[in-house]
């Protein structure tokens, strides 16, 4: 029997939630909001609940998703960036000139916010919102001032009182196991693209799906070592759980590869080569692989044993799986060998995750915040340290970044002059939509301008309906807490109606405060769509970031990171390989991204968009090539002792290839850090493994391909620029 469609739908919601808890971010977002108001409608103080209300939405929209001391940390920066800027704010309203400076330092220090990630963009917010509304709104006197700064401080503390309140009874290791539960997620997603199309059912996956795939894996990865810097080799002042934690992200990551590899081998095959029932069996392997990979990802969240049970009944399940498609290996007439490789690669991703599970058995159980973190752990973690490593985070200046605040910091300095030389009714709201909207590059902004123009303008028409209903049971409160609630969920994956809550919230507010009149709406949809316009001119007269530039650097940064990946592999100038395939990968990403961004540039007629993109692919192709050799190391499979001569040829002809074309990108960019390495390799710790040499091969086939791309393409610009 099959669930009802509405529990189906539920349960998917509660499981998303698992991973990502966006819900209860709503709802600690609508909980600090909607009692201060319901509080001044209850006293008669609407005026004063409405900065205590501005201060929570500031405070609010930082996600907090570490441990909690990183929470508290956040809370209290919050709290005191909210102060801050409200005074600053409040004493440059009347100054016309002074608030078109303050704003251009607020932005600038906005957008060096950025550079601390997602916790980063929260923290921008409170900075540029509380600005901007305490410019629009001067005060009288220091009474006044005072009054307010007062109000501020009560609202960024209630906020702080909530979020810590409901942190305090999360397990104190869940978000850190959370972070590797979206891991292992995003591995099964990744497998889902590839056994696509396997069943006869669909049509299979193209390499720019599965790479997409593969990227989730690797922001997955990144996203985990921000919030959780330790990695698994380091054991000094590193708790025993911590360390279990590191050892499973890295096997995490270490499935993620041979999940890659198995999509590799799959890669060049018809599905004509093979039987339809070897294709079935192929798929169903997979499946099942997919199934435990994500039950995984579930145990780790929850460490329920119920959850462990279904984890070893889908373990036993794989490896049945696995052992049907090893009989198809004898009578399979072509691509034997890819099945046989596919066959060991699915064995040992299961040993991985059996090891995976181990570590997770050594954690035992994880108690609330409430029963095992003091308060004076908190505050010794709070140490200047750890204010001074953010400080130089915040500050990690680079060309593309410097730019982009700049060309925000200038459009919204226009912004502020405009709205207040004439005068606008409600016109900062032209100030907020250009901080926005801006974006590092046109074709985001230009994306996002239209979102918020969309959101915008249909939140405006409902809300003006939903002030027509009658003042009963408050509704109209009931509304806004939604809206609360539904501005958060949907602020990360669907902007326009991020929006779209947003507008119909501010609408109830003011009707609440009881001036609301259609003007303001209409002033707001005028301000919102005159933002996005400004927005989208300052992304093409401001500094421009045009990808038809930064592509060739990408694509050079992403060369470099590989020939550093290369040398860590075969001539030991790094022990830690997994750091060095990390940056190769996030390296290859940016080039990936880059080169989409400039397919939506206005003018690409004429440009070799189909040599980049190979060039793009050689890249990737070398980094997956590395990470096959090197998940090859620690194996015990056949040495090809009688090969070693051969092995070591083929390894220096590897490096004479990449030599040549680093020397080629050196004379271009004269200015880049990489030196040649000319030591060839003259012996060998143990020979390679078959699998070993196989893939060494490919890369050489990989190598010579990218120079001859490279040097039919001449994609390098004649300007000698340095990479960044």
């Amino acid at each position: 029997m099959q669930p009802v469609p509405s529990y189906r739908h539920l349960n998917k919601l509660l499981e998303d939630e698992s991973f990502e808890p966006r819900l209860s971010w709503g709802l600690r977002m609508a909980i600090s909001a909607i009692v201060p108001v319901l509080w001044g409608l209850a006293t008669h103080n609407i005026l004063n609940a409405s900065w205590i209300t501005l201060t929570a939405e500031c405070i609010c929209w930082v996600e907090l998703k570490g441990s909690f001391t990183h929470r508290a940390w956040v809370l209290l920066t919050g709290i005191l960036l909210t102060l801050c800027f409200c005074v600053v704010g409040t004493l440059t309203a009347g100054y016309l000139f002074i608030s078109v400076i303050a704003i251009f330092v607020v932005c600038f220090l906005w957008g060096l916010f950025k550079n601390l990630g997602d916790r980063g963009s929260g923290l921008a917010l409170c900075v540029y919102v509380m600005f901007i509304v305490c410019n629009a709104y001067p005060v009288q006197d220091a009474d006044a001032l005072r009054d307010r700064v007062s109000l501020v401080l009560v609202g960024g503390i209630w906020t702080a009182g909530v979020s810590i309140l409901g942190s305090l009874f999360i397990p104190l290791r869940q978000p850190y196991r959370r972070s590797i539960a979206l891991i292992w997620k995003a591995n099964a997603s990744l497998l889902d693209a590839i056994l696509k199309g396997w069943d006869g059912k669909n049509v299979r996956s193209g390499l720019r799906e599965i790479y997409l795939q593969e990227k989730q894996v690797r922001s997955a990865m990144d996203s985990s070592l921000q919030l959780f810097e330790n990695r698994s080799f380091q054991t000094k002042n590193v708790p025993l759980t911590e360390q279990e934690l590191a050892k499973l992200r890295k096997l995490s990551s270490l499935v993620g590869i041979h999940i890659v590899a198995i999509g590799e081998e799959l890669e060049n095959i018809r599905l004509q080569d093979f039987s339809k029932a070897t294709q079935l069996r192929v798929h169903e392997a997979l499946w099942q692989m997919k199934e435990l990979v994500g039950k995984m990802a579930t145990y780790t969240v929850s460490l329920k044993p119920e959850s462990l049970l279904i984890m070893y009944a889908a373990i036993d399940k794989a490896n049945k799986q696995l052992a049907v498609l090893g009989e198809e290996i004898p009578t399979a007439e072509v691509h034997q060998h890819t099945l046989k490789r596919i066959l060991q690669l699915g064995e040992r991703a299961i040993r991985i995750i059996e090891s995976g599970i181990t570590h997770l058995e050594n954690i035992g159980g994880d108690a609330p915040v409430y029963n095992s973190y003091s308060f004076l752990k908190t505050l010794f973690l709070l140490q200047p340290r750890v204010w001074l490593r953010n400080t130089k985070l915040l500050f990690n200046f680079n060309t593309l970044t410097v730019r982009y605040i700049l060309r925000s910091s200038l459009a919204a300095s226009v912004a502020i002059f405009i709205y207040k030389w004439f005068d606008i009714d409600h016109g900062y709201w032209l100030a907020f939509t250009v901080i926005l909207v801006m974006q590092p590059y046109f074709g985001a902004t230009l994306q996002k301008a239209l979102d918020r123009v969309i959101g915008t303008v249909t939140g405006g028409l409902v809300g003006g309906l939903l002030i027509q209903l009658h003042d009963s049971f408050y509704l109209r409160e009931i509304f806004l807490f939604i809206c609360f609630v539904g501005m958060v969920y949907y602020v990360r994956t669907k902007y326009s109606r991020a929006a779209f809550f947003i507008t119909v919230s501010l609408v109830l507010l003011f009707d609440v405060e009881n001036t609301l009149d259609n003007n303001i709406i209409i002033m707001r949809a005028l301000c919102t769509v005159g933002g996005a316009c400004l927005g989208i001119l300052a992304g093409f007269t401001l500094l421009p970031d045009w990808d038809s530039k930064w592509l060739p650097i990408h694509i050079t940064s992403s060369i470099h990171q590989n020939y550093r990946y290369f040398l860590a592999s075969f001539f030991g100038q790094n022990e830690d390989w997994t750091k060095m395939k990390r940056l190769a990968e996030t390296a290859n990403s940016n080039a990936f991204d880059s080169f989409n961004r400039f397919l939506s540039e206005p003018v690409v007629k004429n440009r070799p968009v189909k040599g980049l993109y190979q060039i793009i692919l050689h890249s990737v192709h070398i980094t997956r090539e590395l990470n096959n050799f090197n998940i090859e190391n620690h194996v015990n499979s056949e040495r090809e002792t009688h090969t070693v001569k051969e092995q070591l040829e083929a390894v220096n002809e590897c490096l004479y290839w990449f030599n040549d074309i680093i020397a080629s990108l050196k004379q271009t960019f004269p200015k880049t850090s990489i030196d040649l390495y000319e030591k060839r390799l003259v012996s060998l710790d143990h020979p390679y493994t078959v699998h070993q040499a196989f893939y060494v091969g490919k890369l050489l086939a990989e190598l010579k391909a990218l120079h001859s791309n490279l040097d039919k393409l001449a994609i390098l610009p004649d300007e000698k620029k340095a990479t960044d």
